[in-house]
């Protein structure tokens, strides 16, 4: 038997942008993501969860203000085919739960929180649980005692360097 536990992680993150789609709720599909890495701000991801009514609202009202016309992120992320980009200047930040990062670098399954009125867009860089960026990893498979397991290199337990394997 074996019992299965989310860990869920919460971070800041900065607004460049987000994402609408044509009769949407309130014109906002998504935020658009990203910490600094050196002066660049680079994309990790879009939150599409987390909002209500209330919080909708003010955040239309707050990006709106802060319209540019490209985008903050070096490089330009990659869109779905359906999203609308409208890119912001990058002044507010995010607090962010999501469970973990893809091999690509990016959130998995974020939820935008709240925003951070206490933290400046600057100081958001990559946490420690940030994978490196640009490092390309591929999906070994090993055998272990009959099962197969995938990624048996991934950390499972960053504190103590423990792998799935281990």
């Amino acid at each position: 038997t074996w019992l299965k536990l989310k860990c869920r992680r919460a971070e800041e993150f900065v607004i460049g942008g987000f994402t609408r789609r044509a009769g949407g709720r309130s014109d906002l599909a998504s935020l658009l993501l990203g910490t600094y890495h050196g002066k660049r701000l680079v994309f990790v991801g879009r939150a599409g969860t987390g909002f209500n009514e209330n919080s909708l609202s003010s955040l239309r009202r707050r990006l709106q203000e802060d319209l540019r016309t490209i985008s903050p992120f070096d490089p330009e992320p990659a869109l779905r085919h359906e999203e609308r980009p409208s890119w912001v200047e990058p002044r507010l930040v995010a607090q962010v739960r999501f469970a973990g990062w893809t091999q690509a670098g990016l959130l998995r399954h974020p939820v935008f929180l709240a925003l951070r009125e206490d933290r400046k867009p600057r100081d958001v860089t990559p946490a420690r649980t940030t994978p490196q960026e640009g490092v390309v990893r591929k999906k070994p498979r090993t055998t272990v005692a009959g099962p197969s397991l995938t990624h048996p290199t991934r950390v499972v337990f960053p504190e103590d360097g423990i792998t799935k394997v281990q």
